[in-house]
């Protein structure tokens, strides 16, 4: 079994495809991506934090202590090169002998709808 993504969503941004920060050094959405398995039905969504170095740091203080889980850091928005790295990453990682093991792997760069942690 295996996973590829079925669609993209963020309920911050409303066009992806023709999306540009107001503060291209400084920003964060959360993208949610739909993926499925063409061996069954279904999908599963999992969503991750995309963000630049900048937001984070002055979204966070000196003192704190982020594991980073469900976030990636982008230093400039390019929602091709995002889109494509996704792609390759979870038809790659994405598989196994059954759905769920398929679904943790999704949790190593995202945060399942059904996820537990």
């Amino acid at each position: 079994m295996r996973f590829i993504v079925k669609n993209y969503h963020s309920p911050d941004v409303y066009d992806l495809d023709n999306y540009t920060p107001d503060r291209p050094e400084c920003f964060s959405f959360l993208l949610e991506v739909a993926v499925e398995s063409p061996d069954s039905e279904g999908e599963e969504i999992f969503g991750i934090v995309v963000s630049t170095p900048t937001w984070f740091l002055v979204n966070n203080k000196p003192e704190d202590i982020v594991l980073g889980r469900a976030q990636i850091i982008i230093l400039e928005f390019n929602w091709e090169r995002l889109r494509l790295f996704l792609e390759l990453w979870i038809e790659t990682h994405c598989v196994g002998p059954t759905w769920r093991e398929c679904a943790d792997k999704l949790n190593l760069i995202g945060k399942s709808e059904y996820s537990k942690f």
